[in-house]
């Protein structure tokens, strides 16, 4: 994809960028995250109420998540 649409030097920068942080990368959004979001999201005065985990986040595919 990066090679479409960047110039070749920087595609491959990018390659590998990725390659060498994938270990990090994680794409579960933990209840706690969610929570910390609401608290601040309240606090600036965003939402009167906390919005439930299962609102944020796609449940669903949390099989996916590890997989």
């Amino acid at each position: 994809m990066g090679r479409r649409r960047f110039p070749k030097e920087a595609a491959e920068l990018i390659a590998t960028v990725v390659e060498r942080d994938v270990p990090f990368y994680d794409p579960v959004i933990y209840q706690e995250a969610v929570a910390g979001l609401n608290r601040f999201a309240q606090s600036v005065g965003r939402l009167s109420g906390p919005v439930a985990y299962e609102q944020v986040v796609a449940v669903r595919f949390r099989d996916l998540w590890r997989s």
